[in-house]
């Protein structure tokens, strides 16, 4: 059993590391004699600092350098820079039209100035996606800020039919019926229903939808046009291109029987004209 004078107080807060042998001598030493200021004491004192490299202190007193802290590792964490919390991205910022009492030649400049943005941005490409929020997640377009305008569409595509589907159609013999009358029809129904058809489109009130065909005898081929037209605030280009999609896909269905190898393609956006981004005709 160690003596009562033996000095506890300074074995708070070591880092013990499991060194059992040192401190059995350390005790066995201060266990030796009564008095704890004796050579043993001291010599115990010692070892312990030589064994745990820290500073035990003069006898008598409690040695300031024995601290009860974490260890100097995990208290310099804590001086670490700590980052900035997590920033959902912010769309790219829009200058603002110039504003505030326009007065004499200074005022008229400011006018112009003010027309300028306006048409500017009227008129400047989209720099990102307008069915997608500042998440990346798609979201429908808040048109209620819009002024009505009208706005029209056309749209195009092939079928290619080959030689035996192509006779059937062009003579209307195609054991179905009338294949473009009813691919006609086809197209303006779902142009009528385009908002229930693709999920971010908003239903609009079509002023007129028409679909026309052109046959080409040398490329066996059926040219399909459409046309749609609003009074709104959005565009009708999604409903020119599925009237398009359908009518071709009617052509199909009719004509499937004759021929496995029909090909629909070139589906395209000719013309648009009207809304905030003015109008816009196929070149090539």
């Amino acid at each position: 059993m160690l003596p009562a004078h033996f000095p506890w107080h300074r074995l708070a807060g070591l880092p013990w590391k499991g060194l059992s042998t040192s401190l059995a001598s350390c005790a066995r030493r201060a266990f030796s004699s009564r008095d704890p200021w004796t050579a043993e004491i001291r010599a115990a004192n010692e070892e312990l600092e030589e064994a745990f490299n820290t500073r035990m202190g003069a006898p008598g007193q409690f040695s300031s350098s024995v601290s009860t802290s974490v260890d100097p590792p995990l208290s310099a964490l804590s001086q670490l820079p700590v980052p900035p919390p997590y920033a959902s991205p912010t769309p790219p910022s829009v200058p603002r039209p110039p504003s505030g009492p326009l007065q004499g030649s200074q005022g008229a400049a400011a006018e112009a100035a003010q027309h300028a943005w306006h048409q500017s941005t009227e008129q400047q490409p989209a720099d990102r996606l307008t069915h997608v929020d500042d998440m990346g997640h798609a979201s429908m377009v808040d048109v209620s800020q819009k002024t009505p305008s009208v706005r029209s569409a056309q749209a195009s595509g092939c079928v290619y039919l080959g030689p035996k589907a192509y006779e059937l159609v062009a003579a209307n013999r195609a054991a179905k019926g009338d294949v473009l009358a009813v691919s006609q029809i086809a197209g303006i129904m779902a142009a009528k229903q385009t908002s229930t058809l693709i999920p971010l489109c908003h239903g609009i009130p079509l002023n007129k939808v028409d679909i026309t065909f052109q046959l080409d005898p040398s490329s066996y081929s059926v040219r399909i046009k459409s046309e749609a037209s609003c009074t709104g605030v959005t565009g009708v280009e999604m409903e020119a291109l599925t009237a398009v999609c359908v009518a071709s896909l009617t052509v199909y269905d009719m004509c499937k029987a004759a021929s496995k190898g029909i090909v629909i393609s070139d589906i395209r956006l000719e013309a648009k004209t009207g809304g905030k981004s003015g109008d816009w005709r196929r070149t090539e």
